[in-house]
């Protein structure tokens, strides 16, 4: 499979829910098919850059992929071996805020 198909599909499946590593990697079957080693590294990269502040949108994703070296070497490597099992497609969610709670709103 083209590379940049799986940088696209791997960043919809970081995407497609909670922005946690343990949620990240929950999708990480689903995704691959397999549970390859050097994405948890990468999930917990992804977390620190990306869990402050509003969810980021799909292409900003894609280019930490594409900047992210050791992912770069490891996506060269096993370009052969990384296919896409399944297609996650789930609705995006905002990620709570701390001034979210002086909203005064009802929870989920």
């Amino acid at each position: 499979m083209r590379s940049l198909a799986v940088i696209s599909t791997l960043a919809r499946s970081f995407l497609a829910g909670d922005m946690v590593a343990d949620a990240v990697e929950a999708r990480r079957p689903r995704t691959l098919g397999r549970p390859w080693r050097w994405l948890r590294p990468l999930e917990e990269r992804y977390v620190e850059k990306f869990s402050q502040g509003t969810r980021p949108m799909h292409h900003e994703v894609v280019r930490f992929f594409l900047e992210d070296a050791d992912f770069l070497r490891v996506q060269k490597k096993y370009r052969r071996e990384i296919q896409i099992s399944e297609w996650i497609a789930e609705p995006q969610r905002m990620p709570p805020v701390d001034a979210e709670r002086e909203w005064g709103l009802p929870g989920d």
